[in-house]
């Protein structure tokens, strides 16, 4: 097994949608333009290079697009140049560069001699960027707008360990895992939690490994350690709990449960349109729904002290992680 990441065992699953997550400098983006340019070679068929951003696809960052594979060995011999965004090798157009807010506007282009595309940092680092509204139904409609109902079509979603509870893996539902594959939607969706000793031995052997060795860079970094897994405040629903209200809140419906025994509350994705529901956004807020707007309300306020003294549970980290974003709207750092 080389040291290096090796984009054929994950395409070998032949999934349409590929999620692929491991350690910083493994050479994700690197074996996936290889694999896109060694496709255009035998085939002709192109890639897309695609990011959240405008700005991230720019002329001037795009310029060094190749720089990395021009010295591999499939590749020598070969001329590469990038024009705006567009990307050739021996003078012939062999891809480009987009991004997922341009697809409303691409929808009408025919992409038939497109069957790839290589999606780079789907997951972000908090502070850094920020994730599109409703980002995996965008992907999902540029994927459309590519492959036009064909098979044969694949799309590459590359990351590093940062959050699991991501507005992907969310979406999704994956089961969270320390590393391997998992295949849903019957086959056609697949992640991969990369692993490889052979570069953890070869980081952790390096002076850059000695020195950040036993933090939790070096956790996230090269040991895929995902910083929002645990089981922290994770409860299931008590069989005696009793329904307090709904909370509309990132499209999604939750409910939460009074534990009358423990005092304790547990938020749940079960829920009973007997009760209120109450939303804290205009785009939440559906008819026969409470929009609050007032942060000292009682039900904030129960919310928040609860949050604070440690008797707030969650189903599951997916509803934790989206609640922790709702106290945040609610002032609690």
């Amino acid at each position: 097994m080389s040291q290096w990441f090796d984009i054929n065992k994950v395409l070998s699953y032949n999934a349409m949608l590929n999620f692929v997550v491991g350690y910083r400098g493994v050479g994700k983006t690197y074996g996936a333009k290889v694999w896109a340019v060694n496709h255009f070679f035998k085939t002709g068929m192109k890639f897309i290079y695609l990011r959240r951003f405008k700005e991230e696809v720019n002329g001037d960052d795009l310029k060094t697009f190749f720089t990395q594979i021009e010295n591999d060995e499939k590749m020598k011999g070969h001329e590469f140049t990038v024009d705006g965004r567009q990307f050739y090798v021996d003078g012939q157009h062999c891809g480009q560069a987009s991004y997922l807010t341009i697809q409303q506007s691409k929808k009408s282009v025919t992409y038939d001699d497109y069957d790839f595309i290589i999606f780079d940092e789907f997951i972000i680092e908090k502070g850094y960027q920020h994730y599109l509204p409703n980002e995996p139904a965008k992907l999902y409609n540029y994927m459309n707008t590519v492959f036009r109902h064909r098979d044969n079509c694949r799309c590459i979603c590359l990351a590093n360990a940062i959050n699991w509870a991501n507005p992907y893996f969310t979406f999704f539902k994956f089961t969270p895992m320390d590393g391997g594959y998992q295949l849903i939607q019957n086959g056609t969706i697949l992640l991969n939690i990369y692993e490889n000793e052979e570069y953890q031995d070869m980081v952790a052997e390096s002076r850059f490994g000695q020195m950040i060795k036993g933090t939790a860079f070096e956790e996230m970094a090269f040991q895929n350690t995902f910083e929002d897994v645990s089981e922290d405040f994770i409860k299931p629903r008590p069989k005696n709990g009793i329904l307090q209200f709904n909370i509309q809140w990132k499209d999604k419906t939750y409910g939460c449960w009074f534990n009358p025994i423990d005092f304790e509350f547990v938020i749940s994705n079960k829920i009973n349109n007997d009760v209120n529901t109450i939303c804290y956004t205009t785009k939440d807020y559906k008819p026969n729904m409470m929009l609050i707007t007032d942060k000292k309300l009682r039900v904030n306020n129960e919310l928040k002290r609860a949050f604070a003294n440690g008797y707030l549970f969650y189903e599951d980290m997916y509803i934790r992680s989206d609640m922790y974003d709702l106290f945040m709207l609610l002032g609690v750092r």
